[in-house]
């Protein structure tokens, strides 16, 4: 995408940003822990541009997390093993005994939107 470059004079040029450049301010931000905001101010460009770029990037490249789909066996199943899920933030689930598979997909879901949401 095209940014205004101020070059003098009061002349603007657009400066043209490569997809390479785009992905490394994009890895460099997502390092940062800065806002979209913050980090777009910082590096003189503008945030919606920013902001595009980012829905770009994660459109396009496969999530960081993956899932495998469970089958459903049954509405209700019981399982005598444990189940795990590790978040990449730290968090970590225990489940002792599933008592509906169901309802642990939907908590995946959840995790995983609520993971979406949270890293915008």
């Amino acid at each position: 995408m095209d940014m205004l470059e101020n070059v003098g004079a009061g002349k603007l040029k657009k400066k043209h940003y490569s997809r390479e450049e785009k992905n490394k301010y994009y890895e460099l931000w997502k390092m940062s822990n800065l806002s979209q905001l913050k980090f777009s101010e910082e590096n003189n460009i503008a945030v919606q541009t920013f902001s595009r770029w980012v829905k770009e990037i994660e459109k396009s490249s496969p999530s960081k997390l993956s899932f495998i789909p469970l089958e459903r066996i049954a509405e209700k199943t019981v399982c005598k093993q444990s189940l795990e899920i590790q978040l990449s933030s730290g968090i970590i689930c225990r489940f002792s005994e599933i008592s509906d598979v169901l309802q642990v997909s939907r908590l995946i879901q959840g995790l995983h939107h609520a993971f979406i949401t949270h890293s915008k």
